[in-house]
């Protein structure tokens, strides 16, 4: 959706590149989306952690685009995407923006910005994100693990993307205190 009257509850949005102004509203997303995904894991302990990832994939090129909310310039999810390397490193959605366009409208941008292809990792348990990436043409790679909580992930791709190296992961995020 990208600022036409919203339909079935949807609220109206725009999507446009975040900015260093928005990097606190997009650590508090970060960390209250995350938490209703994977409620198991402290994402609140890890706020830090992310906000030096965000530095790190700024100073990498990454893009970060946003989902807008037009009335209220309120920041309803974001991606974090590195057309260079083709992947996909977060999506996160306000909670109580599922199932609402969000996700569904960010997911196609990334696809825009890396037409050649996306690829990602997912936590195991995270059903709900899985059927999401199935439903809009990902198709599963190969299993790995998360090298900082040790969980099941699998390796998602779409388009013409070549698996990563499992050696390539993100930086390890530091054990909570």
């Amino acid at each position: 959706m990208t600022g036409e009257e919203s339909r079935r509850g949807r609220t109206p949005f725009v999507l446009r590149d975040m900015t260093l102004t928005d990097r606190e509203a997009l650590l508090e997303l970060w960390v209250e989306g995350w938490a209703a995904a994977m409620p198991a894991i402290d994402f609140a302990a890890r706020r830090e952690w992310f906000r030096e990832r965000l530095a790190q994939m700024a100073r990498e090129g990454f893009v970060l685009r946003g989902a807008v909310d037009v009335a209220t310039g309120r920041i309803l999810g974001f991606l974090a995407l590195s057309a260079r390397l083709h992947y996909l490193d977060q999506i996160v959605v306000d909670p109580d923006h599922w199932g609402k366009g969000v996700g569904e409208a960010l997911l196609e941008d990334a696809k825009r910005l890396s037409p050649q292809g996306v690829a990602l990792d997912v936590n195991q348990d995270n059903r709900r994100a899985i059927a999401f990436y199935e439903k809009h043409g990902f198709r599963r790679l190969r299993p790995d693990r998360n090298p900082v909580s040790g969980l099941p992930t699998w390796s998602y791709g779409w388009g013409e993307v070549v698996p990563a190296d499992p050696g390539l992961n993100p930086p390890a995020e530091p054990e909570s205190p």
